[in-house]
């Protein structure tokens, strides 16, 4: 994961390097921290970044202008807005900025508002490669359920595609992130993030396709899924 500061106060800059610094330390998250030193820089070398951290107020520069051309050439880009003033706000939303963290910038608020982020960016983002099932690499989040039978495990993508592997379930479940997949059945291990909602006896994923929940994996599988919602707010 790359990361680009761009901040021209040199005390706001080192406060919120340590507050990255901190957080991805902390979590373990592979990471590399690059600071910028003008907008020509900024404009040239935000698209190889996953995260910018922009200050919206850079003296005779318009932040709000320069966020706006960095989101048209690097859509992908998950833009954090900091400030001074709440009246920034409504600009943040302009850039489509993931997040607007107000200064003074506290650990506890940094941890408490780019956790989720973080988290998102890396589920969307882990892939496997396993030369015995694919000759191109996998992305967990593409994943919405695995299901076993006939002694082969089966992935099941989001675009309908099937994928047999020689795997027995508990190798995907170890392999697998505990936090975003969970079994709901003896042979099933399902995507929370691809879940909607549970009626009855059925897991009803966002495509409306419906997968079987036991009376046994039930409860621990509905209190997996609640926390998974409840990291992403």
């Amino acid at each position: 994961m790359k990361v680009l500061l761009y901040e021209d106060d040199k005390h706001d800059r080192e406060i919120l390097k340590t507050r990255i610094n901190n957080f991805l330390s902390e979590h373990k998250y592979k990471y590399e921290l690059d600071e910028c030193v003008s907008s020509k820089m900024l404009l040239d070398q935000a698209c190889v970044y996953d995260f910018l951290f922009m200050d919206i107020e850079l003296g005779s520069e318009n932040g709000i202008d320069l966020g706006l051309k960095i989101r048209k050439k690097h859509k992908n880009c998950h833009i954090i807005i900091t400030s001074n003033y709440t009246k920034y706000l409504i600009d943040g939303y302009k850039v489509k900025a993931d997040r607007y963290l107000l200064k003074p910038i506290s650990q506890e608020l940094f941890d408490s508002e780019m956790a989720p982020v973080f988290r998102e960016y890396y589920a969307e983002n882990t892939t496997i490669y396993d030369e015995k099932i694919s000759r191109y690499r996998i992305r967990l989040n593409d994943i919405m359920y695995i299901d076993f039978f006939d002694k082969n495990s089966y992935l099941v993508f989001d675009n309908g595609k099937k994928l047999k592997t020689p795997y027995p379930l508990y190798y995907w479940e170890e392999k697998l992130s505990k936090e975003y997949f969970a079994r709901c059945y003896k042979s099933i291990l399902v995507n929370l993030n691809y879940v909607d909602t549970i009626v009855k006896n059925d897991i009803i994923l966002v495509n409306k396709q419906k997968v079987p929940v036991s009376r046994f994996y039930r409860k621990q599988f509905e209190e997996k899924w609640l926390e998974n919602i409840q990291r992403m707010l």
